[in-house]
């Protein structure tokens, strides 16, 4: 590994290179580029449009900010276009539905600058909308409580991370619709460094509020699921395998349960443990004091569970297409 000098990083004045990426994200993106624009912290802006066809461009066309253009409608190639334009000494990604915090830029590089060690820095996902879906995912946000302590961990998404250039400028991400992000930083772990995660670098970000909402953003990210781990198997857990094998086991058991009757029983287990999972989890973060707020919580994690489960096999059996 690279050693990452530890120094005094605001008195030689860092520059940070905020790239966006959007298509068609009229009703946010303003908000996004204000809350970047208010960072106290020398930067630029460098907003990659993605074919938009709603008006997003005209939208920040007065603001201080770089504005490029990448034909190829994918996440992964929109990324790439913008550390092609990006300069600075830290790189940071922030989606175009995120509202950055007052001071989140500062908090993430006081980060960095505390661990020479860490790539990447990054924090949860927090909604102000109010619906009982997005209120269950402010709680649980890729297998992590939102409210634990900052830790290492093996990815970090793309809405709100700060990157240290000097470690990503030979990289580019992978030319995937989502998960493009997970293969990026499985690659940088491999390099040796770290990612952290810190509830510290909350962001605002706008969350499904409704059930179709959730279940189709599952579904497509589910699609693209497996890409990363086909590119390294090493990194596959067992929570990996549980989701990828939990479809086939449930048919398995459907087929067979014509035959041998009490097979249904097993059958309807199976069917059910993301409920039961997601009730123990619910019950361990203390939610059992609320009953509606338990529920909710394991409805909603169960539904995104099952519509991402579907999205895995539907993108093994029809391809995932870059």
């Amino acid at each position: 590994m690279n050693s990452t000098k530890n120094v005094d990083i605001f008195r030689i004045g860092p520059k940070v290179s905020f790239i966006v990426i959007a298509y068609n994200a009229l009703n946010t993106i303003r908000c996004c580029i204000e809350s970047i624009l208010a960072q106290d912290i020398d930067k630029e802006i460098i907003l990659v449009d993605n074919n938009s066809t709603d008006g997003t461009i005209e939208q920040v066309q007065d603001l201080d900010v770089k504005i490029v253009f990448e034909a190829k409608r994918c996440r992964g190639a929109a990324r790439n276009r913008g550390l092609e334009v990006a300069s600075c000494e830290f790189v940071a990604f922030v989606d175009a539905d995120v509202e950055l915090s007052e001071g989140w830029t500062r908090r993430a590089l006081e980060l960095l600058d505390k661990h020479p060690e860490v790539a990447a820095v990054g924090g949860p996902g927090i909604s102000s909308e109010k619906s009982w879906i997005s209120s269950s995912i402010n709680v649980l946000q890729y297998g992590r409580i939102t409210s634990g302590d900052d830790r290492y961990v093996t990815s970090l998404p793309t809405m709100d991370i700060v990157y240290r250039r000097s470690i990503i400028q030979d990289m580019r991400f992978e030319e995937f619709w989502t998960a493009e992000d997970a293969e990026f930083n499985f690659r940088i772990i491999e390099k040796g460094y770290k990612l952290l995660w810190s509830r510290d670098l909350a962001v605002r970000h706008h969350h499904p509020i409704t059930l179709s909402q959730l279940i189709k953003k599952s579904f497509k990210f589910g699609v693209w699921y497996p890409m990363p781990y086909r590119k390294h198997p090493n990194r596959i857990t067992l929570g990996v395998l549980a989701r990828v094998l939990h479809m086939p086991v449930l048919l398995l058991l459907l087929v067979l349960s014509a035959f041998w009757p009490l097979l249904w029983l097993a059958f309807m287990f199976w069917c059910f443990i993301p409920l039961f999972a997601y009730t123990i989890v619910g019950i361990r973060i203390r939610l059992f004091n609320n009953c509606d707020r338990l529920a909710a919580f394991v409805i909603t994690h169960s539904f995104k569970q099952y519509a991402q489960m579907l999205g895995i096999w539907v993108g093994f059996l029809y391809g995932a297409r870059k």
